[in-house]
């Protein structure tokens, strides 16, 4: 039973038709000959296509931005001139407001100045009533000191006076004493008329010191009276003055908004600048590939336009001979051996395609390779069934 097994697992997945395709097709394509695919591309032209590939992504990425970009340029250069649009308007509404303002503190000037006077004058009013206060007691002293030797000169006078009557009484001369009785005389005259000067100077301080006594005390009131004019006065100029600095509040914003404005479409247009010398920026230049071995260059004479492929051998007719398909030539023709002098553009462009071709032919041997390994499992797991 183990040697009929054997001879199953042996012999009867090489007969399943699925797996004879399969193996065919992949034993054919693992023997196409590489010139009929043309040259694989260099590590120096995949680099270059990639960059290519890349620049081609930049370019479009740069367009979509410098649209989004001239986009949002339009709609910040119109609100830019509606904002400038506004400015002069604001302005004129601002001074305007400063007339009325102007108008309403119109009374303020005086009466501040009034109020500066008042503060001035009431606070002299103290070092005057104590200078004053400071001469009527000098005054004062010196007429008591005048007072008191007036009484003295009286005294000395009436003593004499006494003693020339007894000088007369006993037959004196009384000459020099009556020379001294009238100089006591011209001096009490002369201390009579002191006193009443000092008198006069003292009469007049008083009631000046009296004055200035009620001045000061009248001050705080006044200056309250005057600081409730200004109060009044300030608060009929407030909505002026509130309106005045809205007014100002919104130029101000105003022209930062305009000032925004300008930058950003400043920064704007660099950034168009900047992307516009991207898009003006050439792409890398395409490659120089090899010529493919094989591949003639001119196209064959005839109503046939697809170039020929010479040094290949022919595809298998039938996936049953898969050991009929000749290996790639161990010495190619000459045609083979160097790269065609004479390409043409046309035969360049088609070079990129046939490399591509064998990177999808690679895939298929490998999708045929596991094609194949899948049949074989198959058909054994049939035969032991």
């Amino acid at each position: 039973m183990q040697t009929v097994i054997f001879k199953e697992e042996e012999d009867t997945p090489m007969k399943h038709p699925s797996y004879l395709a399969v193996a065919a097709a992949a034993a054919t394509a693992m023997f196409i000959p590489a010139a009929a695919l043309g040259a694989p591309a260099t590590s120096t032209s995949l680099t270059s296509n990639l960059s290519r590939a890349g620049a081609d992504t930049n370019r479009d990425k740069a367009a979509e931005e410098k649209a989004t970009a001239e986009a949002e340029l339009a709609r910040v250069t119109a609100d830019l001139a509606a904002e400038k649009a506004k400015v002069p308007s604001l302005e004129e509404d601002l001074a305007a407001a400063r007339q009325r303002l102007a108008y309403q503190e119109a009374p303020l000037a005086p009466l501040r100045a009034q109020q500066q006077e008042l503060s001035t004058e009431c606070g002299k009013i103290g070092p005057a009533i104590a200078s004053q206060e400071k001469k009527l007691a000098q005054l004062q002293a010196t007429l008591k000191e005048v007072q008191e030797t007036e009484y003295a000169t009286i005294d000395e006078k009436n003593a004499l006076v006494v003693k020339r009557t007894q000088m007369q009484q006993a037959g004196a001369d009384v000459t020099e004493i009556s020379a001294q009785i009238d100089a006591l005389e011209k001096k009490l005259e002369q201390l009579r008329t002191q006193q009443q000067q000092l008198n006069t100077q003292i009469y007049t301080l008083k009631p000046l010191i009296e004055e200035l006594r009620g001045a000061q005390a009248q001050c705080p009131a006044m200056e309250a009276e005057l600081a409730q004019q200004i109060k009044d006065a300030e608060a009929a100029a407030a909505p002026a003055r509130a309106e005045v600095a809205e007014k100002a509040k919104s130029l101000e914003a105003a022209q930062a908004r305009v000032a925004t404005l300008t930058e950003r479409v400043a920064a704007l247009e660099k950034k168009i600048a900047e992307l516009n010398e991207v898009l003006a920026r050439p792409l890398p230049a395409q490659p120089a590939q090899p010529s493919t071995p094989g591949v003639t260059t001119t196209p064959p004479a005839g109503p046939v336009a697809t170039p020929a492929i010479t040094g290949a051998p022919a595809a298998p007719s039938a996936p049953a001979a898969p050991a009929t398909a000749a290996p790639a030539p161990t010495n190619p023709p000459a045609v083979a051996t160097a790269p065609t002098a004479t390409a043409t553009p046309k035969a360049n462009a088609a070079k990129p395609q046939l490399a591509h071709s064998g990177a999808e032919l690679g895939s298929a041997i490998g999708a045929a390779t596991v094609l194949l390994g899948a049949g074989g499992a198959l058909a054994i797991r049939r035969a032991r069934n």
